[in-house]
């Protein structure tokens, strides 16, 4: 789930790797980016075609679909998540990177089920959210397959 990203090559990265790790939707908040704009497909190489695309136009919104769907709010949080290595990420989980500048909104982040961090050495503040998704989808398969 893609909240208010704004860099349509993060957006076609995260889609083409959700893809890839077999994740069955991408949902997106209002206030991201155009995913079906010309960047977006072109970094997707294409894969926006081979998921599922749900758009939400809130936290209402997102909070029924995660329900229905039986899962769990996972959120990246730099200051009080947990390793993401540590957590329970095997299965039915909608993990939801935030916007590049700002991170996840507040209200997302109080809804949260389950907050994760991704341990950073020297005095590297954050990783670009394509990475970070990338990271963490494939944690999800390791642990899954674990």
């Amino acid at each position: 789930m893609l909240d208010r990203l704004q860099d349509p090559g993060n957006i076609g990265t995260m889609i083409r790797t959700a893809v890839a790790t077999g994740y069955s939707i991408v949902a997106t908040i209002k206030g991201t980016a155009d995913i079906f704009s010309p960047k977006v497909l072109r970094a997707s190489a294409g894969m926006i075609f081979g998921i599922s695309v749900v758009e939400l136009d809130d936290v209402d919104e997102l909070k029924t679909l995660t329900t229905v769907l039986d899962k769990k709010i996972v959120v990246t949080d730099p200051r009080e998540g947990c390793p993401y290595y540590e957590c329970n990420l095997e299965k039915d989980i909608a993990l939801i990177i935030g916007n590049e500048g700002n991170g996840i909104s507040d209200e997302i982040m109080e809804c949260s089920d389950v907050r994760v961090t991704i341990p950073m050495q020297g005095e590297v503040e954050s990783l670009n959210a394509a990475i970070c998704a990338s990271i963490l989808m494939y944690e999800a398969i390791r642990a899954a397959e674990g």
